[in-house]
């Protein structure tokens, strides 16, 4: 005899669904909703019964940009522990970078990965990238497929011995968005036919129908970057900048040479290899952080018909390099925080539904590492335990509409990644659902964190959210009131799969 289906239901709420919120019940049976109501739900026999006094019901968040290590460097952070911050800051799944140790680059590599994840308690759904690092082959593409990956993580420089990438320094330019695509029939012309591997991994990508993620630089030599760097101090000191390090960190890093460079790169490879969109593969810039970038890969691709996707990260759109933190340090983070304006001009293009979805950049590296010298501490910092809270504020301090929100931090994502039945609240869906609910503005506590690492450059930043309960599938798997985290999370897999 089979046992009976549990059944959940989240009574007296104010649901977002359909891109409205109606005040109601939420029936939930095994993983999926079962039925959303108006009004008062009629008690049965044998429920679990929630009363969320009118707090707001909205779907998991879904974070495709999230660094939890292990492996090698399980000392930063865990499966266990990175999922755990997860259900803190309201995000049911995560897709996490391949840049471990040793690289998710291999079938070999992935299976030890996938076996950590089924291994050891993880609170949240979990999914990886592959990356183009040693033994990285296109042949194996295939069964790297089959073992789950949601795409193709490229970094700055990044090649393996089979698939060469080449990468030209020397596309950028100061040209403004409009006066490049003028440029482009002459660059096009003189294109000379030296990336062939660039056309085979595109073309590999969409054959199986995968992302391919790209951090927004050009590789530059390490002796340059640190002159660069030298100059950017001497200016802050000439100017007096409050945060001088940080400061010269942007100089080294600028978006011009940098980041529109190699958007340009690729807008240039796109077009002589894929003059048909329609055959060209998803391309997603993650942590785009300047509205000049923006507006190129909307006048030059997504207004041409290419498909592609915009990610804008919360410090690059809530933070910059003149903020008062406690440490530098904590701040750095590649790309790196711009100036005031340049992060204003970023945030009115989130508002304006110009940007596809949020990443946070999870990047959970020891305190001990980043109180080294600035020029040699690593870049990143954690974020996931606060997520939802950060960005749930905004919505609450009207800076922009719950139903944006929604969409770019939990239905894009389900669509880029084929999580059909995620990213909505609908009968059939997945349960994996946030409770939430507006407060007096507080501030931010580092030493509330439930993954690893228990520092942020957020501590103290002031939020008026907070997530009382998280389901994923269907359970109860956070409860703020008792300080409930259980670990139900699973291996996040594609509809094909």
């Amino acid at each position: 005899m089979e046992a009976p289906i549990s059944r959940l239901i989240l009574t007296n709420g104010q649901i977002f669904t359909q891109n409205k919120i109606i005040s109601g019940f939420l029936v939930i049976e095994g993983n999926s909703i079962q039925q959303i109501g108006e009004g008062a739900y009629i008690r049965r026999n044998s429920e679990t019964i929630i009363d969320v006094q009118q707090a707001l019901i909205i779907p998991g968040f879904i974070d495709m940009h999230v660094h939890f290590r292990d492996m090698e460097q399980a000392s930063k952070e865990t499966l266990e522990s990175g999922s755990k911050g997860a259900l803190h800051g309201g995000v049911t799944s995560v897709v996490t970078m391949p840049n471990t140790i040793p690289p998710l680059s291999t079938p070999t590599v992935l299976k030890k990965y996938w076996q950590k994840i089924k291994s050891q308690p993880v609170y949240c759904n979990i999914g990886y990238y592959a990356s183009v690092k040693a033994g990285f082959s296109l042949s194996n593409i295939p069964e790297m497929k089959k073992l789950g990956i949601q795409g193709i993580k490229i970094y700055p420089g990044d090649f393996s011995e089979e698939l060469e990438l080449q990468w030209k320094d020397g596309w950028r330019s100061d040209l403004d968005p409009t006066e490049f695509s003028q440029k482009i029939p002459e660059i096009l012309k003189n294109f000379q036919n030296e990336y062939p591997a660039w056309k085979k991994l595109f073309e590999t990508a969409k054959e199986h129908d995968l992302l391919i993620l790209f951090h927004p630089e050009l590789p530059r030599e390490a002796n340059l970057r640190h002159k660069i760097y030298e100059h950017g101090l001497q200016i802050a000191k000439t100017e007096k900048v409050p945060n001088p390090h940080l400061f010269a960190h942007h100089v080294a890093h600028p978006v011009y040479t940098n980041e529109l460079a190699l958007v340009e790169m690729l807008i240039s490879l796109l077009y002589k290899y894929f003059p048909d969109p329609t055959q060209a593969p998803h391309v997603h810039f993650v942590h785009v952080s300047s509205a000049n970038v923006v507006e190129i890969i909307h006048l030059m691709l997504k207004q041409k018909g290419y498909p592609c996707s915009i990610e804008a990260s919360p410090h690059h759109l809530f933070l910059n390099y003149d903020m008062l933190f406690s440490s530098e340090n904590k701040a750095k983070v590649l790309v790196p925080l711009r100036s005031a304006e340049i992060q204003e001009n970023l945030k009115k293009k989130w508002q304006e539904n110009q940007i596809d979805t949020i990443g946070t950049d999870h990047a959970p590296h020891t305190l001990a590492e980043k109180q080294q010298d600035f020029s040699t501490a690593p870049s990143g910092f954690p974020s996931i335990d606060f997520a939802g809270q950060i960005l749930l504020s905004q919505v609450f301090e009207n800076q922009i509409s719950l139903e944006q929100l929604v969409n770019m931090y939990s239905t894009r994502p389900a669509q880029l990644l084929k999580l059909n039945r995620k990213g909505i609240i609908a009968p059939q869906m997945d349960a994996d659902l946030i409770v939430v609910r507006k407060t007096d503005p507080y501030k931010i506590s580092q030493a509330q964190m439930k993954s690893k690492q228990k520092w942020t450059p957020w501590d103290s930043f002031q939020v008026s959210a907070e997530i009382e309960y998280v389901i994923l599938g269907g359970h109860l798997v956070y409860d703020k009131s008792k300080d409930l985290c259980l670990p139900h999370g699973n291996f996040l897999m594609n509809k094909d799969e």
